[in-house]
């Protein structure tokens, strides 16, 4: 169930990942594909341990550095984010590794890669969740975590959002032309599911504060999704809407360096 799906550069084919229940519990599997949709290798069980784990989604870098799998997993008890690292011919790099440590429930996580070098490491990659550790006061916020091209975390968690209201689904891309990345969410604190982004720069930090991308509909906009295009640098959001009274797909472009366009 819930398949994710990149090109993986280093090996010139596809790495999918899934949640598989073969083994009595849900758990993260991967394999690679070719582009005459053939397996290159057989799948590979990324989790063992007696818990579920969910919501997978996969990013590749350049090669030799491999790609990272994340998902959300229930082996402490509450859902927390976990990742582990491949190397280019889909083979376990290490183990599993564990995104974040606290008494709250982390859940969808998102990842993309920073193809420039301007992050932690020669390649990095971003990570963004919906995070509920101060759930007590604002509600789920968005989170991110930066990983590096060799299996381990560059600095700590970090918060995009903490906005009250519940702020969910996050998905997040690149821009190379502005060195940012713009992360896009489910936002209800105006009393109903609106679609909001924000930039940060290749370290996590915040440029610029939260903005609107769905601010003409009073209805409910949700399960956002992002992409990025370095001409005419511009990242482009979509989501489901319900403006009309049924479930629609509408969009909205922002600029690299931010704003609505």
């Amino acid at each position: 169930m819930t398949p994710a799906v990149t090109y993986n550069v280093g090996g010139g084919n596809y790495l999918v990942a899934w949640e598989d229940n073969r083994h009595g519990q849900w758990e993260i599997y991967a394999q690679l594909w070719n582009c005459a949709k053939q397996s290159v290798n057989a799948a590979v069980r990324i989790t063992t341990n007696a818990s579920h784990q969910l919501s997978p989604d996969v990013a590749c870098g350049k090669s030799p550095t491999g790609c990272w799998v994340v998902w959300e997993d229930f082996r402490n008890g509450q859902w927390e984010i976990y990742g582990q690292r491949l190397t280019v011919a889909g083979a376990l790099a290490g183990g599993n590794v564990r995104l974040t440590n606290n008494a709250s429930i982390q859940r969808y996580p998102t990842i993309t890669r920073n193809p420039e070098d301007t992050g932690c490491a020669l390649e990095s990659f971003m990570v963004a969740w919906q995070d509920s550790r101060n759930s007590a006061n604002t509600g789920t916020d968005i989170y991110i975590q930066q990983l590096d091209n060799l299996g381990a975390l560059c600095g700590g968690n970090m918060a995009v959002t903490t906005n009250k209201g519940n702020q969910m689904y996050p998905d997040l891309a690149y821009g190379t032309t502005n060195n940012a990345y713009q992360v896009t969410w489910q936002d209800h604190r105006n009393g109903n599911a609106d679609i909001y982004a924000r930039r940060v720069n290749p370290a996590g930090a915040g440029i610029g504060g939260d903005f609107w991308l769905s601010n003409l509909a009073p209805s409910n906009q949700s399960r956002p999704a992002v992409c990025y295009g370095s001409t005419p640098n511009r990242f482009n959001s979509v989501w489901y809407d319900m403006r009309a009274g049924n479930l629609d797909v509408y969009g909205q472009r922002s600029g690299g360096a931010g704003g609505l366009v």
